[in-house]
């Protein structure tokens, strides 16, 4: 009878450590579903911050290559708008909505609505 009661006790701490160990995860919800962090392509190395700061630059012209301004992501309309209000060598901001095909722990695809171009990210 102890012996049955012992494994009882047993096979039921088990199953609550199962179920802790489980439960116990990051469900927070503080880099804008995913897409915050570091993406690069072929050119550009863009910065999207938690805070939704944007930061783009293309190495090969340190100068004049970079771009500055804010971004939203809209997960549930796949939307990312880029609001851009920093580039060498023009007088205006302007801004430019993404689609946002794919989405991993790796890869970021983004279509851009006005012009249709496709863009393939890895993450850094």
């Amino acid at each position: 009878m102890k012996k049955s009661i012992f494994n009882l006790m047993t096979i039921l701490m088990v199953a609550m450590m199962s179920i802790c160990f489980v439960s116990c995860g990051d469900d927070d919800d503080d880099d804008n579903n995913g897409i915050a962090g570091t993406w690069v392509d072929d050119y550009t190395i863009m910065e999207l911050g938690k805070d939704g700061s944007y930061y783009a630059y293309d190495p090969r012209f340190p100068e004049d290559g970079y771009r500055k301004g804010t971004y939203t992501y809209n997960s549930s309309q796949k939307l990312m708008s880029v609001s851009i209000v920093a580039v060498p060598g023009q007088n205006s901001a302007y801004k430019r909505t993404y689609l946002v095909q794919t989405l991993t722990s790796t890869t970021l695809v983004l279509i851009e609505t006005q012009y249709g171009d496709t863009h393939y990210y890895t993450r850094k």
